[in-house]
């Protein structure tokens, strides 16, 4: 694949593809373009339905990209991006646990009105 074909690929929406051409120029070991490739084939990932990798090759690519060209004007943005992942897997731990912490609640109050229940004496019929 041609670095002209994971860009329509991209630029076209067809992001599944764009990351595989991507994946494929950059270990052609060309090295034009190379700081954009990883920008993009990481957004790529990022953005691909299919892939559902949770962000793991992306995270890899944009690390790899700052890594490997600090000065890229695509260094930033790709930091920034790493810094809302971690941001967002953050804040999925916490919503897990709130949902297990509100589970666990309303099971013990249901225990406990269960406890009430039979706590109650029951009423004669009038």
């Amino acid at each position: 694949m041609t670095y002209e074909a994971a860009e329509k690929s991209f630029d076209a929406g067809d992001y599944a593809g764009a990351a595989r051409s991507y994946e494929s120029y950059l270990g052609a070991g060309v090295a034009e373009n190379r700081d954009r490739a990883l920008f993009r084939a990481a957004l790529a990932h990022a953005l691909a339905r299919e892939t559902a990798d949770d962000g793991g090759e992306s995270r890899a690519l944009f690390q790899r990209l700052v890594a490997q060209y600090p000065a890229s004007t695509y260094a930033a943005p790709a930091n920034l991006i790493l810094k809302l992942q971690a941001d967002v897997e953050t804040l999925q731990g916490n919503l897990k646990d709130q949902q297990a912490k509100v589970k666990t609640l309303a099971e013990e109050l249901k225990r406990l009105k269960d406890i009430d229940m039979r706590r109650r004496p029951s009423r004669p019929p009038p």
